[in-house]
C-alpha cells in the first residue's frame, strides 16, 4: 500500500499543497474502501448461498441416513404400505353395510326430530293461547282497578246468582284455551 502511495505521489505535480495531498489521499482511501465494502458484500452473499446450500444437502444426507438406521420408520413405511394394501381390497359389501347402517341412524335421527318438532309445535301453539289469555285478563285487570277507583254507588240493580251456566258467555271466554272445554267449566261449578 505505501508503494502505491509513493507512486501516486510520484505522478502529482509538484506545487500542491500538503493539504491537496492529504484530501487527494483521503478521496483515494474511500474510493478504495467503497470498492473493498462491495467486494465483501457479494463475497458474503455468495459465501452465506453456499453455507445454505450444504446446510440443506447435510440435512437432507442426515435424513436419509436416519431413515436408513432407524427401526421405528422403517415399520412405519412398512406398516403405510400394509394400510394401503388393505384399504384397496375392502369389498363393497363393508361399504355398503356400512351405508346401510348410517342411513338407518340418519332416519332414526329425523323421526326424533319430527316429533320434538311436532312437541315444539304443541307448546308454541298453548304458549300463544296463554298469552292471549294473559294479554286478556291484564285488560281485565285494568279495567276493574279502573272501576274499584271510583266512589261507590248505590245501584237499583241487582245480581242473581244460580248453578246454571251460561254456555255461550263461557265459550266466548275460554275460546283461545282449548282445555277450558264447557265439561271441564261445568264440573269446576258442580260442588
Amino acid at each position: 500500500m505505501l508503494e502505491n502511495l509513493k507512486k501516486i505521489a510520484d505522478l502529482l505535480p509538484e506545487g500542491l499543497s500538503e493539504t491537496a495531498v492529504e484530501e487527494l489521499v483521503q478521496l483515494c482511501q474511500e474510493a478504495v474502501t467503497e470498492e473493498i465494502d462491495k467486494e465483501m458484500r457479494i463475497l458474503e452473499s455468495k459465501v452465506d448461498g453456499f453455507i445454505r446450500t450444504k446446510i440443506t444437502d447435510l440435512r437432507e444426507q442426515a435424513r436419509k441416513e436416519l431413515e436408513q438406521d432407524d427401526v421405528i420408520l422403517r415399520e412405519a413405511r412398512a406398516y403405510r404400505k400394509l394400510r394401503q394394501l388393505i384399504a384397496e381390497d375392502v369389498e363393497s359389501q363393508d361399504v355398503d353395510s356400512v351405508v346401510a347402517e348410517s342411513k338407518e341412524q340418519i332416519q332414526d335421527l329425523e323421526g326424533k326430530i319430527s316429533r320434538l318438532n311436532e312437541k315444539l309445535d304443541a307448546a308454541l301453539r298453548e304458549n300463544q293461547m296463554l298469552n292471549d289469555k294473559s294479554v286478556d285478563l291484564i285488560e281485565e285487570n285494568a279495567k276493574l282497578s279502573e272501576k274499584s277507583k271510583l266512589p261507590a254507588k248505590l245501584r237499583e240493580s241487582a245480581v242473581v246468582i244460580t248453578n246454571e251456566t251460561d254456555v255461550e258467555a263461557v265459550t266466548r271466554n275460554t275460546s283461545n284455551n282449548p282445555f277450558l272445554t264447557e265439561q271441564n267449566i261445568n264440573l269446576a261449578f258442580d260442588k
